[in-house]
This record gives C-alpha cells, sequence and structure tokens, in this order.
C-alpha cells in the first residue's frame, strides 16, 4: 500500500478500502483494497481529489468520501461504486470540514463534528447523506430522526448502540 498517514479505512464485503492520506505534506487520491484471505493489495480507481482526514463510509455497494483537507478544508462528497470502480459527486457537506468518523446507520451515513480550521476549530456539525442523492444538517430536514442521531453519538463514543 502506499506509505501515508491521516488516512481513511473501511470494510465493505470481503474487503478493506484504504483511501487518500497524506505524506511529507502531500496529500493524496489513492484508493487500495486489501483482500485479508489472500494477503493482496490491489491498486482501484483514486478519487478526483486529493485529500486527507476526511469521512468515509460504506453504504450498500457504494464508499461515501466527503470533507478532508490539503490544508484546504474540502465540503465535496465523493461516492465510490464498489461494483463498477467508478466514482461520482454527491450533495456536498453544509459546512466544509475533517478528522470526521463516519457513522453508516438506516438513515444513512451520518458525518459528526470535525475541525473547521486545519488543527483547530472543532465543530458540533452533523450531515447525513442519503442514497437517494439528498443530504441533510443534522439540525433539521427529511429523513432525520432523534433515534439516528442518537445512535450515532452512541456508536461514534463505542457505547451501546442498542435500541435508544
Amino acid at each position: 500500500p502506499t506509505p501515508r498517514e491521516h488516512l481513511n479505512a473501511v470494510s465493505a464485503g470481503p474487503y478493506i478500502y484504504v483511501l487518500g492520506g497524506r505524506a511529507s505534506g502531500v496529500s493524496y487520491t489513492a484508493l487500495e483494497r486489501y483482500d485479508p484471505v489472500l494477503d493482496e493489495w490491489t491498486i482501484m480507481t483514486p478519487m478526483a481529489n486529493a485529500r486527507a482526514a476526511m469521512v468515509m463510509a460504506p453504504w450498500g455497494s457504494k464508499i461515501y468520501c466527503a470533507g478532508g483537507e490539503t490544508p484546504m478544508l474540502f465540503d465535496v462528497n465523493e461516492v465510490y461504486d464498489i461494483l463498477t470502480d467508478t466514482w461520482s459527486l454527491d450533495t456536498e457537506m453544509a459546512i466544509p470540514r475533517h478528522g470526521i468518523a463516519g457513522v453508516t446507520l438506516e438513515s444513512g451515513v451520518f458525518a459528526p463534528a470535525g475541525g473547521v480550521i486545519q488543527g483547530l476549530m472543532p465543530t458540533n456539525a452533523v450531515d447525513l447523506f442519503v442514497p437517494d442523492g439528498s443530504a441533510a444538517d443534522i439540525g433539521g430536514g427529511p429523513g432525520v430522526n432523534a433515534v439516528d442521531v442518537q445512535l450515532a453519538i452512541n456508536a461514534l463514543l463505542g457505547l451501546d448502540t442498542g435500541p435508544v
């Protein structure tokens, strides 16, 4: 795999996908897939925007990758299709930020908190990316409900994610 830090990784199906990151101040577009059964790495189609410290979360056969930094902050939301090895753009983040964890729940991919200035200024903003191409700020919008918000917060804190 590409040597780097501030990368993102998710498990989707039998594979682990590793994306972006940086080394020596240079950000990467690299997407690599690891097969733990065969112990092999495969280079996949890279994302369009080189960046690090973004949110990355799987949803069905897609992987959502939003935000990040180069050190410029991004609001872009690129979606990788696992089945076709292609990228597309989806609804942008409400607030550009980096250092974000992603949580996949029934309502979509939650992207809570993050920094709004490189290395500084944490925020409590939360985005929800819904597979139908819509997005909502956690403060309101269709499809956002208190149960999913609490589940996302619990998951990020490592707490019980059972019924709220």
